[in-house]
């Protein structure tokens, strides 16, 4: 698609939620193949070695003793590997695809996956372990521009939309306008609540694949490199952190590295009121078998 071309971009556009609202499998298959065959420009950033990386998960059991519940694999804090029972999308991955989902602060991971966050429904409690991830390299991740449903809610996401706004401004050249309007579709699906049909997420997830898949050009010096995953504010929670998808081989080799495992315990306490009652935290990380050491 040549810069410049209004007309192709729109129906570019009309034709990416077309498909969308048409709300089946055989449609993503349109919209990744769509997305695949046009060249879309996109900033990226750096997050530095060292960063500590938060991922939670709630336990289907419900008990008065935590040591009955505790995870002792690192696998499983960490991505999914039971890739055949992924059957649905995800707001960055497609069904049959495992992505580790993340945060960049502990109290998003969990606003970001727990129930009793979203208060719609009072239970007597929950136990959940968090994981805290430290990165052992740079890496570099995706983003694009914020849009009207997250503007002003989130100061991080203020920030790299300022920079993309430089970016965009020093790079700026005939079709730049109609290009970027290609990512503030892709930012608006980003930013869409969960409606109980996967099939929501067809625009996002197929926009993740493109970014996993391919070389990026650093408008800067030229150089070619790959993106490591993608960084953009929560819906759930907007006050402060950023989620990020990666990539799954930053955790096989050994980029990303589990430091520590809490896991721990909230019971209701009053009107959709809970306490955290209890609380286990992890004594070692042992590498060499993948396990983790509570003991």
């Amino acid at each position: 698609m040549k810069p410049g071309n209004s007309k192709a971009i729109f129906d570019f556009l009309d034709f990416l939620v077309a498909k969308k609202n048409e709300n089946n499998v055989t449609s993503y298959i349109s919209i990744k193949n769509a997305l695949y065959s046009f060249s879309i420009p996109f900033a990226f950033i750096v997050i530095s070695k060292g960063t500590p990386l938060f991922r939670l998960r709630v336990h289907d059991k419900f008990t008065e003793n935590l040591e009955e519940v505790l995870f002792y694999e690192i696998k499983e804090i960490g991505h999914r590997y039971d890739n055949n029972r992924i059957t649905c999308f995800g707001r960055a991955n497609e069904p049959l695809q495992s992505i580790f989902y993340c945060s960049t602060e502990r109290e998003l991971a969990f606003f970001e996956t727990s129930q009793l966050s979203r208060g719609k429904e009072e239970k007597l409690g929950e136990i959940y372990t968090t994981g805290k991830w430290i990165l052992q390299e740079d890496i570099k991740v995706a983003t694009f521009p914020i849009n009207e449903i997250n503007r002003s809610k989130n100061e991080i996401a203020e920030k790299l939309n300022k920079r993309f706004e430089e970016l965009v401004n020093e790079l700026k050249e005939e079709g730049t306008d109609e290009l970027l309007k290609v990512l503030d579709l892709i930012s608006l699906e980003f930013a869409r609540e969960y409606n109980g049909n996967s099939n929501n997420y067809l625009i996002s997830a197929a926009f993740s694949n493109y970014i996993y898949d391919h070389i990026v050009i650093n408008m800067n010096t030229g150089e070619e490199m790959n993106v490591d995953g993608i960084i953009y504010p929560s819906v759930q929670w907007t006050k402060n952190g950023m989620n990020l998808a990666l990539k799954p081989e930053l955790i096989k080799n050994k980029i990303l590295l589990l430091d520590q495992v809490v896991c721990q315990k909230s019971e209701l306490t009053g009107k959709k009121n809970y306490m955290e009652t209890d609380t286990i935290i992890s004594k070692s990380i042992d590498y060499n078998n993948w396990k983790i050491i509570w003991k």
